[in-house]
């Protein structure tokens, strides 16, 4: 019997221990969590290519700087596909995300990452058989007339050109 009570108090104060240990930890880890409903800025709007390969690179690579504090939109080609005149809706359509940015987020920079062994550099150049030092060349074209248009619609903003290669390194251009 005696045996049976010594068993019933172990298992009654291994229990009062368990509960014990995880109130705690949901009461001392509150401060870490996030209300989001009280944040109204962010500091930047990232355009990114849209292809899924890179998606994890580019988001861990912003979110070491930008603690998942930017605005984030995908765009085929990303630079390319704001700068190209196919589909110029595109661009436009990119400006008003800024626009919106600007008002709804109070953002102070527009982050543009392209990526290497892009397809829609194959397609929109017309040129499957594009080398890597071809395709890089049209990247930092790119970019860098991403860069001088953004500056010259919205001059308040930073603008910050990136290239993703396929290791998964990210570059400033």
């Amino acid at each position: 019997m005696a045996k049976k009570n010594y068993m019933s108090i172990s298992i009654l104060v291994t229990v009062v221990v368990i509960v014990g240990i995880i109130f705690w930890v949901f009461n001392n880890n509150s401060s870490n969590v996030r209300n989001r409903l009280d944040e109204t800025t962010a500091k930047a709007v990232v355009l990114s290519c849209m292809d899924f390969r890179f998606v994890n690179d580019t988001v861990y690579f912003l979110n070491k700087q930008y603690k998942d504090d930017y605005n984030k939109l995908s765009l085929a080609g990303a630079s390319l596909g704001y700068n190209q005149d196919t589909f110029k809706e595109w661009g436009i359509t990119i400006d008003k995300h800024i626009e919106l940015a600007k008002d709804l987020h109070d953002i102070n920079e527009v982050i543009v990452v392209d990526h290497m062994d892009c397809g829609a550099y194959r397609i929109l150049y017309d040129n499957p058989q594009m080398s890597k030092q071809e395709e890089y060349e049209l990247h930092k074209k790119n970019l860098n007339k991403f860069r001088t248009i953004i500056n010259q619609k919205f001059p308040e903003l930073k603008v910050t050109t990136l290239l993703a290669n396929v290791d998964g390194s990210i570059v400033p251009i």
